[in-house]
């Protein structure tokens, strides 16, 4: 048979199809370039996200620590029913300490311990 497994194109068709498939590879080089860039920035966003979430679970376990002191503390009634009237235990405690008898005491508790 007088068939070629591989026709001959015209020389015109050939530098067409090697434009063609110049440019496609082109694009695609380009395109690969411009997702390597995106998977870069992920990459680095997503080290900085792994960096704030393991200080933050970080403070998590201080803040739990400090909880669990707080739990373990004597005066820890004195907090709960603060905090059951909806009352901040610090603004208890500040207003407490603003009272004069109680800054008097503290002074006079203060001074009496400094000259014994």
């Amino acid at each position: 048979s007088g068939v070629s497994p591989h026709p001959e194109l015209p020389q015109g068709q050939m530098d067409s199809l090697l434009s063609i498939i110049s440019s496609q590879r082109e694009r695609f080089r380009s395109r690969n370039q411009e997702l390597e860039a995106e998977n870069r920035s992920m990459q680095q966003t997503m080290q900085a996200l792994q960096g704030e979430l393991d200080s933050l679970r970080a403070d998590n376990i201080k803040l739990y620590e400090k909880i669990k002191f707080l739990q373990s503390y004597p005066g820890r009634v004195l907090y709960k029913t603060a905090w059951s009237q909806r009352r901040c235990p610090l603004n208890v405690g500040l207003q407490n300490e603003l009272q004069p008898s109680v800054l008097v005491t503290s002074l006079t508790f203060n001074l009496q311990s400094m000259f014994t």
